[in-house]
C-alpha cells in the first residue's frame, strides 16, 4: 500500500462485502478458489493455510501505522528540522501538506507554518545586564 492516495483496499472490501450479501462469495473462501495464480508466490511456506479473502479485507497493524499522518501542536512526531527552504517546498507539495495547512501554509484546518522570526543577537555585556544588544 502507498501511504498517500492509496484506497484500493477500502474499494475492495466494498466489493467483498456486496459479494457476500448477494451470496456469491464467504469471508472464509480461500483467495486460490477465484485466484489460482496466488499459489505461484515465491516464499510461500509448505503446509501454509490458504489466504482467505477476510485476510485481504483487513489492512496489518502496519498498514494503520502508515495511514497515521496525524503531528500534535508540539510537532514531536515530525524529524528534526533540517534541509533547505527549497526541499521544504518540495516535501510540502510531495507530502500534500497543503490539504490541511492552507495553500500557502496558513489559513488551513491545522496551525499554521510559519518561519520564526530570528533571535536577535545578544552582546556578551547587556547579557550579563539583562538587556539585549540593543540596549532594551
Amino acid at each position: 500500500m502507498y501511504r498517500i492516495g492509496s484506497i484500493t483496499k477500502q474499494f475492495t472490501s466494498l466489493m467483498l462485502l456486496q459479494l457476500i450479501e448477494r451470496g456469491k462469495v464467504h469471508f472464509s473462501d480461500p483467495v486460490e478458489k477465484f485466484f489460482p495464480e496466488v499459489n505461484r508466490i515465491a516464499g510461500k511456506y509448505p503446509g501454509a493455510p490458504p489466504i482467505t479473502l477476510i485476510q485481504l479485507a483487513t489492512p496489518s497493524a502496519e498498514e494503520i501505522r502508515a495511514w497515521d499522518i496525524s503531528i500534535s501542536p508540539t510537532g514531536k512526531e515530525l524529524p528534526p528540522g533540517r534541509g533547505t527552504a527549497k526541499e521544504g517546498a518540495q516535501m510540502f507539495t510531495q507530502k500534500r501538506c497543503a490539504g490541511c495547512h492552507g495553500a500557502t501554509g496558513t489559513g488551513g484546518r491545522a496551525p499554521a507554518l510559519v518561519k520564526r522570526a530570528p533571535q536577535r543577537a545578544r552582546s556578551a555585556s547587556s547579557a550579563r545586564n539583562g538587556g539585549d544588544a540593543h540596549g532594551a
